[in-house]
């Protein structure tokens, strides 16, 4: 049986329609599906996610990009349904020890979750950049010797940042830039990961984000 994954969707105002909407990048569908995943969008608006996730048999979840996570000091929460629905699935997440895949604000979703911080941070919007693994640090779930695993070039589509000072001390950081800014975590403990960067957004699936994928979803971590 195909594993269910929950993916969580951003919220987006159509003032033309006076509606407020969940959406999902088509491309994650796709992604997913060829990996032998079901993905099952997460509406935000759910009373009751326990009794959701237990209906449909959800085994994992994907934390999607877009929306700024609610930060005193930091950021209003501009979406606090997806907020507060995303740290109900993670709290799910660590009951029911599903693998959990954050991206973009997923990862800094993860990291909040966990008792972290996150910093405003210029450049990283519509670029590409390098990142450089960790050699201390030995990845459960991440690849090394696949795609150039020590140093790789990936997109970049955030205005904020996880500094080292920051990062939950759950989270063990294996990539980072050349500015010390954390790219890529795992969890200690949980089948956690997350990155910075946007797989779904590749012309194909690089061959490290599909280890990763595969690692995470189609493995049994107990």
């Amino acid at each position: 049986m195909r594993r269910r994954i929950a993916v969580t969707m951003r919220v987006d105002d159509h003032a033309a329609y006076g509606e407020r909407r969940d959406a999902l990048d088509q491309r994650w569908i796709g992604l997913l599906q060829s990996l032998g995943l079901t993905p099952v969008p997460a509406p935000n608006a759910l009373a009751d996610l326990g009794d959701w996730t237990r209906s449909l048999g959800i085994a994992g979840l994907l934390l999607t990009g877009g929306n700024d996570v609610g930060l005193p000091g930091l950021h209003e929460a501009s979406a606090p349904e997806r907020d507060g629905s995303e740290g109900r699935l993670l709290e799910l997440a660590r009951e029911q020890h599903w693998p959990v895949l954050g991206v973009c604000r997923g990862l800094q979703m993860i990291n909040v979750h966990c008792g972290g911080g996150l910093s405003a941070v210029d450049g990283h919007v519509a670029i590409r950049h390098e990142v450089l693994d960790s050699p201390a640090v030995v990845p459960r779930f991440f690849a090394r010797g696949i795609a150039g695993a020590a140093s790789r070039q990936v997109n970049s589509f955030h205005g904020c940042g996880i500094a080292a000072a920051d990062l939950a001390t759950d989270l063990v950081p294996i990539y980072r830039d050349a500015q010390g800014w954390i790219e890529a975590v795992e969890h200690r403990l949980l089948p956690w990961a997350g990155l910075m960067w946007h797989p779904e957004r590749e012309p194909a699936l690089d061959a490290a984000d599909r280890h990763l994928l595969n690692q995470l979803f189609a493995n049994d971590h107990g």
